[in-house]
């Protein structure tokens, strides 16, 4: 039984005492009764003078926890001591007196019994509701620990882990200065450990790997033995001091003594609760109490089942994600090679308007808005009513708005899960409608959305992502359960738009490797050229490689332009397979297209860009022109003014000699533009080589044949008679 007891003067003492129930006889009897008999019957011993010693020697503990004039001894019981007692559901109440109770004082104690049942089942309602309460807030808290831990993908992301661990002690008011989480790498002799933010020092979490030997004997130790904790204390500052510093060196910087610089700690206990991989941890300045203790045991736990499920996956998540980018890339690069904007999205923006539609969220219309903090506007863009697919856009300025402004900055300091809602009164509407007419005016008649439809106000609620808003528009506030879906999508919706901003980063650099392969084959066959003749095979890797890259020329030229004689020499080529030595002396005015580009380029700086346009009706001409060409292309390899019923377009590079480019039936795009100004200023490098080259064979050629005249010379000069002629012809 527990036993509480006041003392003489009536006063609250805290102190209870648990009692071998068969100590008494008296005692086991009635408690037999008590089980027994749910009588209310007022029961009444009596301890004779002999036994009083004993019974106060049984409940010694509670009296010696009571201040002295307090406690009841023999001096109080002369003739021995009555204890009166009152029945209830729960034990007996009563009092201890010198004589026997009066009726009164029974019925008196009585109705006390039956007042305190009723209260105390009361309180142990109470207590057991807030038992019940305090379990769903800990299994609440479990389940976000458990959510961080099953959404991650590679270890780095216990950062956030930590910091979710970090979030449900302080919400469960376990009292901790900070948290950890560790996993342990024995084997490689470090210990991984994220540390949660720690208020007023330390906004973000902190990664260490920490050798292992500093927890050997302490957190290790125990999680080697089994053992569910492991228990740290520093009682002196200097202790603490000192672990800190041991700490720093071990990390490299002064992160630990940061902490102890501004809390002072003269007293630090660690409690590490132990798991399958390492352990979770808090630290105080006070002992860990039960209920921390086992909390922080269920929270280990958790964690255990969850990284042990992240470590299964990691490997096949390793394999299936790497055929899921892939696979992601092949989809998109369609779509996406020819992205200029952000805006051409419009097909994966489609599918997660179309999805907030299919979980219910009853929006007016749905918004997505890109953020360009440098030019501080940003791209909005939206939906019709009743789920209507028209993607209209419209570039605002940030400040057309005060909520905007407060939205940006809102954007700027907020992680990528944070809502935002925004308010807008009925008399706001109208200035609203007019900022954004340009894409409400833009919506299909029978889907437009007018300020009259919102008679209590707009409200719009907007999820933050890495690169702006996804949001919903409402007549009336979301709520919960639609706030969280949005904060999913906008979240999904950052992780789509940075997988395109990668995707179309990878494609660039695919496209330069590419690009760079072609320009390294067009290089080795300049580099192999031994004379002018072989420029119709550079032609011809050329016409190849812009094939390869996409460009698809009807023809690829070569101009050399001789600027003493006002002509150039025009080499083409219309394919690959091509070797066909074809050149034409051209003289510069022959066409004002052709006189205009030969001004362009000597006044032009290297590797400009050039281009002629010629309409339908002056290629008849052009080919006349070029008849000495034309004429010279094998047969299955010719080309006619007819195969161009929308014009020829000349785009050609500027090198040193001349012009390098590629004909087509229509209009080179800006990147075809960029890759033949390239290709034109490798050749022009190339071919200024191959002068050098020929001149320095010339040289060499020339210096050979100065040495064969000279000793010719000295045989000519010793001649005395005519005899002296047969050596002159033999060196000759």
């Amino acid at each position: 039984l527990t036993y509480r007891a006041s003392g003489k003067s009536g006063k609250r003492r805290p102190t209870k005492q648990d009692i071998d129930i068969d100590s008494v006889e008296a005692w086991s009897n009635l408690y037999n009764k008590w089980i027994n008999d749910s009588s209310d019957d007022i029961e009444v011993i009596f301890y004779p003078k002999e036994i009083v010693p004993d019974i106060l020697n049984l409940l010694k503990d509670t009296f010696l926890a009571m201040p002295k004039k307090d406690r009841m001894t023999t001096k109080d019981f002369p003739e021995g001591g009555y204890s009166t007692l009152g029945y209830t559901p729960f034990g007996y109440l009563g009092y201890d007196h010198t004589r026997p109770p009066t009726e009164e004082e029974k019925d008196i104690l009585k109705r006390i019994c039956t007042e305190f049942g009723r209260v105390y089942q009361r309180f142990l309602d109470i207590q057991k509701a807030e038992d019940q309460a305090r379990e769903a807030q800990i299994e609440a808290a479990l389940e976000r620990v458990r959510s961080a831990s099953m959404a991650m993908h590679k270890t780095e992301d216990l950062a956030d882990v930590v910091v979710v661990y970090f979030e449900q002690l302080n919400d469960l008011q376990v009292k901790f200065i900070q948290s950890w989480i560790t996993i342990f790498h024995l084997d490689e002799g470090f210990v991984d450990v994220w540390f949660s933010p720690l208020d007023g020092i330390y906004d973000s979490p902190t990664h260490f790997k920490m050798p292992s030997i500093l927890f050997e004997e302490t957190s290790i130790k125990s999680w080697k033995e089994g053992l569910p904790f492991s228990y740290i204390s520093f009682s002196t500052k200097e202790a603490v001091d000192q672990f800190f510093q041991v700490c720093d060196d071990a990390t490299g910087g002064n992160y630990f003594r940061n902490i102890q610089k501004k809390l002072k700690l003269e007293q630090f206990e660690m409690l590490d609760a132990n798991h399958k991989y390492g352990c979770i941890s808090k630290s105080n300045t006070m002992k860990v109490t039960d209920e921390e203790k086992d909390i922080l045991q269920r929270f280990a736990k958790v964690f255990e089942q969850t990284y042990t499920r992240f470590l299964d996956l990691q490997k096949a998540e390793a394999q299936t994600r790497e055929a899921q980018i892939e696979a992601s890339l092949e989809r998109i690069r369609a779509k996406s090679m020819a992205m200029h904007h952000p805006s051409e999205l419009s097909e994966v923006l489609t599918v997660m308007f179309e999805q907030l539609d299919g979980l219910g969220v009853k929006t007016a219309w749905t918004h997505l808005t890109l953020i360009d903090l440098e030019k501080n506007t940003f791209t909005y863009r939206m939906t019709g009513r009743e789920g209507k697919r028209v993607e209209v856009e419209q570039v605002v300025a940030i400040d057309a708005s005060d909520v905007w402004i407060h939205a940006a900055e809102t954007f700027k300091s907020e992680n990528p899960d944070a809502i935002t809602r925004l308010e807008f009164k009925p008399n706001d509407l109208p200035k609203l409608w007019d900022i954004f007419d340009g894409i409400f005016s833009s919506l299909p008649e029978g889907y437009q959305i007018f300020p009259e439809d919102f008679p209590d106000g707009l409200f719009a609620t907007q999820a933050n992502c890495k690169f702006g808003y996804l949001g919903i528009n409402q007549p009336r506030k979301a709520t919960e359960e639609e706030e969280k879906i949005l904060g999913r999508f906008g979240n999904e919706f950052g992780r789509l738009y940075q997988r395109y901003l990668d995707i179309e980063k990878a494609q660039h650099q695919a496209r330069e490797a590419q690009i760079e392969v072609s320009l390294e084959r067009v290089r080795a066959k300049s580099m192999a050229m031994h004379n002018t003749d072989e420029l119709t095979d550079v032609l011809g890797v050329l016409f190849d490689q812009f094939e390869i890259l996409g460009i698809n020329p009807a023809l690829t030229h070569l101009t050399l332009f001789d600027e003493e004689n006002d002509t150039f020499s025009l080499r083409i080529t219309t394919s690959g397979k091509n070797k066909v030595i074809a050149e034409q002396i051209i003289d510069v005015d022959e066409i004002e297209a052709w006189r205009n580009s030969y001004h362009n380029w000597k006044r032009s700086e290297l590797h400009a860009l050039d281009c002629i346009d010629y309409p339908p009706e002056q290629l008849p001409d052009l080919w006349e022109v070029l008849d000495e060409v034309m004429s010279a292309l094998p047969k299955k390899h010719k080309i006619y003014p007819e195969d161009f019923p929308n014009g020829l377009y000349t785009t050609q590079g500027h090198c040193k000699f001349g012009y390098l480019g590629f004909n087509s039936g229509q209009r080179a795009t800006e990147e075809e533009k960029d890759i033949v100004v390239r290709f034109a200023k490798e050749f022009g490098r190339l071919y200024q080589r191959f002068l050098d080259l020929q001149k320095a064979e010339e040289q060499a050629r020339e210096a050979q044949i100065e040495s064969a005249l000279e000793r010719v010379r000295s045989q000519s000069m010793g001649m005395q008679t005519s005899d002296d002629f047969s050596r002159v012809t033999t060196e000759m």
